[in-house]
């Protein structure tokens, strides 16, 4: 089987926005050195609207600068040392504010879809030019901030121009109903790697576009409860490495999560990183030796321990092939 780890390097999103060293560059640093003892290679979704910013505001601003310099420092060494860096777009950094050294990130227009079609094709194609000078991959897979693809059909133009052929923002039995938040992938295919079109939930063999979903597991609600004990006993080990606050889910869909089981991304953040090896042992039941498995993580999400259950996972499955995504087949044949 196919391991895709992968990782959106990025700033939070909600309050605060936390800081460039303890949200990026301090656990990314932490990450890199577990892929080098191991000689695995990894995919980063690096939020290019947030290195636009920072390159804008650090021509006026110190502290903006620093943060600029150590981001593009960071995003050398993943490329010389063989990692993917592609494309993940958080389009509320097209209303950021720079005020007193933070950020202060309006969430009303939090996707893609709340732009215009003219809009939206220019910040992917400005996003993808960001990154390239970095990249030393064709960066041609996309992930969209907050997984909201959906309606797929209103940015498809926007990836085409950018040269976007493959996407990996689906996770089969996803939903999420808020407005700012909202996806539905709960008919989506039962598949490790497929086809579309216009709709990533309508499978074509002849599609323009690769689904590579992100693997998902089916979560008890004892598994929340006992997370949101161990944050409550304030143990070091589950302390993330951001400094940041995420933007809050509706109290619908926490609701959801600790009164019955519900499809989450198979994480290798935080606690969630305790299901890996029962997620990988479920994917491969479901899809044999020649199924992908794409992991998802954020380095503002790593803690303590959920470096050490990574690396653990990493070192018991050697005998399965390790890749970024420009090394898979199926994107090099796309």
């Amino acid at each position: 089987m196919k391991i895709l780890l992968t990782f959106d390097y990025e700033l939070f999103f909600g309050s605060d926005t936390g800081t460039v060293q303890h949200c990026m560059i301090e656990p990314t640093r932490r990450l890199l050195e577990i892929f080098r003892r191991h000689n695995c290679k990894v995919t980063f979704f690096v939020d290019a609207g947030c290195v636009l910013n920072l390159s804008r505001v650090a021509e006026h601003d110190e502290q903006a600068r620093e943060d600029y310099d150590q981001i593009v420092l960071q995003l050398n060494e993943i490329a010389k040392e063989g990692h993917d860096i592609q494309l993940h777009v958080h389009p509320q950094w097209e209303d950021a504010v720079y005020e007193n050294g933070k950020w202060n990130i309006p969430s009303e227009r939090f996707r893609l879809h709340d732009f215009s079609s003219s809009e939206r094709v220019e910040i992917c194609n400005r996003y993808a030019e960001a990154l390239r000078p970095f990249a030393q991959n064709t960066i041609n897979v996309f992930r969209a901030g907050g997984w909201c693809l959906q309606p797929f059909d209103e940015i498809k133009e926007s990836l085409e121009s950018t040269g976007i052929k493959v996407d990996s923002s689906v996770f089969s039995g996803g939903y999420n109903s808020s407005s700012k938040l909202y996806y539905d992938y709960r008919r989506a295919p039962q598949k490790s790697c497929y086809r579309f079109s216009s709709d990533p939930l309508h499978e074509e063999s002849d599609g323009q576009f690769l689904e590579m979903p992100i693997s998902d597991i089916l979560v008890s609600p004892f598994f929340y409860w006992n997370y949101a004990y161990r944050k409550y006993r304030g143990r070091d080990e589950h302390q993330t490495f951001g400094d940041g606050s995420t933007v809050q889910s509706s109290f619908k869909h926490l609701a959801r999560l600790l009164t019955r089981c519900s499809h989450s991304v198979v994480s290798c953040d935080g606690f969630k990183s305790k299901l890996l090896q029962k997620a990988l042992k479920r994917q491969q039941w479901k899809f044999g030796t020649v199924g992908n498995f794409v992991v998802i993580g954020h380095p503002k999400a790593a803690t303590e321990f959920s470096l050490k259950h990574l690396e653990k996972f990493i070192a018991l499955n050697r005998d399965h092939e390790f890749i970024p995504f420009s090394e898979h087949p199926a994107v090099k044949d796309d």
